[in-house]
């Protein structure tokens, strides 16, 4: 076998990084997963976590192709078909989290053509990136490349913005924060700023990189390897998160009212009448509804 290069070294420490960080992470929520996934009722968020969880083979064909164990794939080839893969993860988790900005902004449709337009933008720039990959050098197309590192960047740096506003705002009509620890509202914002804390490091780290660095520069791809996986990991997080706290809650609805029959989370007392409500709003009742209609806020057991 050929000596490595210390950047081939540096890049095959991330990439196989990236793969024990999923696959460990992977293996500490799958009970959770079986649970609430698999043994729950099948619905939009359900296909999400799918290709927030499982796109991320993408990271295993990379690796395959870096190390040369797919004879019958370039490694070039091997790496667009893990870019293909990836954009189905990068769309599920724009929507996980546009879908959550709508809800808690009382399905505001200045909301979803804001996120809605810059996220259809992101997801064009990614798929017209996917021919362009190398193994080697740079894209053939780098203004598709910086484009994509910078409005992914503006994506979620928004989202944490407008959630963040409205989460504080819920919280602070709701009463002392110390009481609300258990509630969907205090738990929608701490997944939110763990997620821009975590993920939006990371991607404004690689656009700093995709402008500062020469084109054929490894450095240009340091953190690819990282940026999806991560992000993949932390939206399933809180998908999961999201159904955990809808079963206990419901379990507890159930103690006090027998016979009911309660298919989703009720965020909020108010519920739109069934003539006004849209195939969005149907689609959106997984991530709940405007916290700020609705006090005292309800809480639910500890979360773990």
């Amino acid at each position: 076998m050929a000596k490595l290069t210390s950047s081939q070294f540096i890049q095959f420490c991330l990439q196989y990084s990236s793969l024990a960080l999923l696959y460990y992470d992977y293996f500490l929520t799958l009970g959770r997963e079986i649970k609430y996934i698999w043994f729950g009722k099948i619905r939009l968020s359900t296909l999400l976590y799918v290709f927030c969880r499982y796109a991320m083979v993408a990271n295993v064909i990379f690796a395959l192709a870096l190390t040369n164990k797919l004879p019958s794939m370039s490694c070039n080839a091997a790496y667009q078909l893990s870019s293909a893969l990836s954009v189905l993860g990068r769309a599920a988790i724009m929507l996980v989290w546009g879908m959550r900005t709508y809800a808690v902004f009382g399905r505001s449709r200045i909301v979803v053509a804001i996120f809605g337009t810059l996220g259809l933008f992101v997801f064009i720039l990614a798929a017209l990136h996917v021919p362009h990959v190398a193994c080697k050098g740079g894209s053939d197309n780098p203004i598709a490349t910086n484009l994509l590192s910078a409005f992914t960047v503006v994506f979620e740096v928004l989202l944490t913005v407008f959630t963040t506003f409205r989460g504080i705002q819920a919280l602070r009509a709701g009463g002392p924060w110390k009481n609300q620890r258990d509630g969907v509202v205090f738990m929608i914002l701490e997944q939110g700023l763990l997620y821009f804390i975590f993920v939006t490091g990371f991607t404004t780290t690689a656009l700093v990189l995709n402008y500062a660095a020469s084109p054929a520069s490894f450095l240009k791809k340091l953190l690819n390897g990282l940026t999806i996986p991560i992000s993949g990991l932390m939206t399933a997080r809180f998908l999961l998160h999201l159904r955990e706290w809808e079963g206990r809650r419901l379990a507890t609805l159930a103690d006090v009212r027998t016979g009911a029959e309660l298919e989703t989370v009720q965020f909020s007392r108010t519920v739109r009448p069934r003539q006004e409500r849209s195939l969005l709003d149907s689609l959106t009742d997984d991530f709940g509804e405007d916290p700020t209609t609705s006090y005292p806020q309800e809480t639910s057991t500890n979360r773990d």
